[in-house]
């Protein structure tokens, strides 16, 4: 109500013209009042089903991002237990490669640890387990030194 409305209000001589510009005004109100609750509700529906759809989307997409990630998972999983079998590693060796391939399946491709341990596997494939360098034992001068700084 403005001031000059109140103003009228106020100067009016009947209290029953007054309550009658009152009412006028009260339900003048009310009527903005239900206005403003209509068209929130009707916004707050629209935007609830474009956030729906924009999650349904992303949910979609994120499916077929995760089943990618999860199928170069499982390719890479696989090439590295290739490389285990093909290893000749010692058995105790090899059921421990088996057992870091086994979490590092289960792992994120984002974690931390992630990297850390296919390098880990990967390494362990790799080592020339079954061979041996011509040279099997250390020289005589080296061997006496560390036994001398050992054993003092």
């Amino acid at each position: 109500m403005t001031t000059d409305d109140k103003q009228q209000l106020l100067e009016s001589p009947s209290i029953r013209e007054r309550l009658e510009k009152l009412n006028q005004h009260l339900a003048k109100e009310i009527e903005v009042q239900q206005l403003r609750t209509k068209i929130q509700s009707e916004v707050q529906d629209q935007v609830s089903a474009v956030a729906a759809r924009l999650l349904s989307a992303r949910a979609d997409e994120g499916n077929s991002e995760g089943t990618r990630e999860q199928d170069e998972g499982q390719r890479e999983t696989e090439e590295l237990r290739k490389k285990i079998d093909e290893a000749s590693m010692p058995e105790d060796v090899k059921k421990e490669a088996l057992k870091e391939l086994s979490r590092l399946s289960r792992m994120s491709p984002m974690a931390a640890d992630y990297s850390l341990t296919r390098n880990y596997i990967e390494w362990l494939a790799v080592l020339p387990w079954n061979r041996s360098s011509a040279r099997r034992s250390i020289s005589p001068r080296p061997r006496r030194f560390w036994t001398k700084t050992t054993t003092s």
